[in-house]
This record gives structure tokens, sequence and C-alpha cells, in this order.
């Protein structure tokens, strides 16, 4: 009698343990009884298959041929999970699920995935490194990518400001939102800021504009900020007059003794004077001069 090769898939029942009559016979209404054994075990291996309690009874001289009981690995697929992360941010946990096959028992995956290096913005590869769910297994593993997005930097145009006339200051940008120990030395363009505004326009508040800029690791969000034109400070003094009694009164003359004037900007309207033709000291006032809206004009009189 030789026994059947018999296999099976590790966590699998056994299959049952057969043979057959190679040679020789058995008469008339003569059977075989009992039943055939292997070699204890459950791991990835071959197992002999014994005689154990078969017989063909006390006629027969049996002689038993032996097989293996083969426990093949079971196949078992794990794939990586897709993870994502914003630049600069810690890695996240690396996970898997098991998509194919199961484990048996008590038997559990140890180790741990891995990811290509890199920490700039792109798509990086997840892989198997040290997982494993043992000898007993086929795993087959199924890869997928640790994705690093664009952090995003604020990029925000500095308020500023000036009096009418002057020049624009320097035009600045400050940033929210760099990794820590990272600066616009990182950046691979720098944006820019700008302004309509020049050194004759009026007072009022113009937008600083924030443009341009670019970085593989940086998504730039531009906000504008605002040039304050301010008045211009300016002091006009009449000038001293004097006049005999009885004579016509002098032109009311002025002097700019503080600040100046802008471009083709100039002063108009007229002095006066308090009125009285008596000898004595009479104020001389501001009246209607003016250097128009852009400017503080502080007047200083006279007599």
């Amino acid at each position: 009698v030789a026994a059947d090769a018999k296999s099976k898939i590790y966590g699998d029942s056994d299959p049952a343990l057969t043979y057959q009559i190679t040679s020789g016979s058995l008469v008339g209404s003569d059977s075989l009884s009992g039943s055939l054994s292997r070699v204890a075990g459950e791991n990835v291996g071959s197992y002999a298959i014994a005689q154990n309690s078969l017989t063909a009874g006390t006629n027969y001289t049996l002689t038993f041929v032996s097989a293996d009981l083969t426990i093949a690995k079971r196949p078992l697929t794990v794939a990586a999970d897709a993870k994502s992360k914003i630049y600069g941010d810690s890695d996240p946990a690396l996970t898997y699920q098991i998509t194919s096959g199961s484990l048996v028992g008590s038997d559990s995956l140890s180790g741990s995935l891995s990811r290509v290096a890199g920490e700039n913005v792109g798509s990086y590869a997840i892989g198997q490194n040290t997982l494993t769910a043992g000898g007993n297994y086929d795993l087959s593993f199924v890869s997928a990518n640790l994705t690093i997005t664009k952090r995003e930097l604020l990029a925000q145009a500095d308020d500023q400001s000036r009096g009418y006339g002057q020049a624009n200051p320097a035009l600045t940008i400050s940033y929210t939102g760099f990794v820590t120990g990272e600066d616009t030395n990182v950046l691979d363009v720098l944006p820019s800021a700008s302004t309509l505004a020049d050194t004759n326009s009026p007072i009022g508040m113009y937008d600083i504009t924030a443009s341009g800029g670019s970085d593989n690791n940086y998504s730039l969000v531009l906000s504008n900020g605002t040039l304050t034109v301010t008045l211009a400070a300016l002091t006009v003094a009449a000038d001293a007059k004097s006049k005999i009694y009885g004579d016509s009164d002098p032109a009311l003359t002025y002097q700019i003794t503080s600040g100046s004037l802008v471009g083709s900007d100039s002063l108009s309207g007229s002095l006066s004077r308090v009125a009285g033709e008596n000898v004595g000291s009479y104020a001389i006032g501001q009246n209607t001069l003016t250097a128009g809206g852009n400017y503080d004009l502080s007047f200083v009189s006279a007599n």
C-alpha cells in the first residue's frame, strides 16, 4: 500500500490521507481498515505520512510506502495606504491593509514600512521595508505613495506712509508661514511690491500690490498693502509792512519759511489785514491764502 502525496496551504485543514494498493490484491471481501497519520506540525514544510493503524488483517504481509504532506506558504497581499503631508510637517504613520488572503489564528504582521527619502514637494514610494507575516506566508506587497504638497505662505505687502511730494519709501513684503529655519532665501523667485503712486500723487490711499514669486515647496498667497500719502507741512510767514498815515497800503507779501511746494504747485489767494487807518499796528492775516488740499499750511502773522 502506498500513501498518496498530499498538500495544503498553511492554515488550512489537513486533506484526507489516502492510499493505493500498488502490489498484490485483497481476497474476496477482505478490506483495508484503520487510518494513516502524518508527522505533527503546521508550519510550512514536508511531513511524512505514516501507516499508523492501517491494516489488511493477519492474512496479509502489508508493506507500506510512505509519502509526504506538503504545507505550502499561504498567499497574503498587503497594500500600503496612500499618504500625504504638507511640506515641512512630520511624516504621517505609514499604514497598510490586507487586501487578499488572511492571517491564521493569532499570527500577525510585524515590522514597518518605509518610504523613499526626500522632503521637497513630490511623490515618494512607500516600500515594504521590514514588514513580514513570517515564514509561513508568501507575502505580496503593493506600494503606494507619500505625497508632499506645497505649504501655504502668506506674502503681505507692508503698509507704508509718506508726505505729499516725497519719494515713495522702500516697498517691502512680510511673510507668514515659513517652516522653522527657513526664510526668503529658500524661495525660487521672490514676489515684488509696487504702487501706482508717485511723488506728485495727491493725498489719499494707494494700493501696494504684491505680485509674482514662485517656489516648488511653497504656495504663495499674495496680499496687498496700502500706501498712505499725507498732507505736506508748509509754513508761510507774512512779511511785516509799514506805511505813512494817509498813504495806500503796500502789497501784503509772504515767504515760505518751512517746507516747499511740489512740482508746479503754487500758493494762491491773498492776505488781509485788520481794518483801520489811524496810526497803530494792524495784524496781517492769512485771509484766502492757500496751497491747496495737499498741504497742511501753517500761517505766521505779522503787522
